[in-house]
């Protein structure tokens, strides 16, 4: 018996003739603002891998992105406030440099709009940007923590996915590189 064929399949396959929404957009952007693509960085395996996918989907569809890593504040140290400020500018710095360096030898400067460095909570500083920044994309690592991993850590990719005022695209594990081109 021959499956039906509905239009999601027809989309998701790289064969198909149908263009898929992303295509279609991309195409209907010919002259306009490139794809605002925001990528949360960790530096963490996953994050590079989703950094390199992020870069083949902002090739091949015209995107623009920017890097955003959150250090999050220390809670024990909040007393010593001149002291941790003078630290968080010189730490702000410095992994500003390292986003910046990351990006330039993963994507290329060609892709990257700009580069964040926030404090805070991960995700509620990832939507944050995604909204100030008029986000089209985010694209993000999942790391895939499950059972009680993951009930004690909580998921960013998944309250960022709750909250997000835009499209979020995970990227789960070592990612396939030439992703989407192949």
């Amino acid at each position: 018996m021959k499956a039906k064929q509905t239009p999601t399949t027809r989309a998701a396959s790289p064969s198909s003739s149908v263009p898929t929404s992303t295509q279609q957009s991309a195409a209907g952007q010919a002259g306009s603002a490139p794809l605002r693509i925001l990528v949360p960085v960790d530096f963490s395996k996953p994050a590079a891998y989703t950094l390199q996918a992020a870069g083949d989907f902002a090739s091949k569809y015209g995107g623009r992105i920017t890097l955003v890593t959150v250090i999050e504040p220390d809670p024990f140290k909040r007393f010593e406030m001149h002291v941790l400020a003078v630290r968080n500018e010189t730490l702000e710095r410095r992994v500003k440099s390292d986003l910046q360096k990351l990006g330039r030898e993963l994507v290329g400067d060609q892709h990257i709009e700009s580069v964040l460095v926030r404090s805070g909570k991960p995700f509620t500083e990832i939507v944050k940007a995604a909204r100030k920044l008029e986000t089209d994309l985010i694209i993000m690592a999942t790391h895939g923590h499950t059972g009680l991993k993951h009930l004690l850590l909580g998921s960013t990719a998944e309250r960022v996915i709750r909250y997000s005022p835009c499209a979020v695209l995970t990227v789960r594990g070592e990612g396939k590189r030439g992703w989407p081109m192949g």
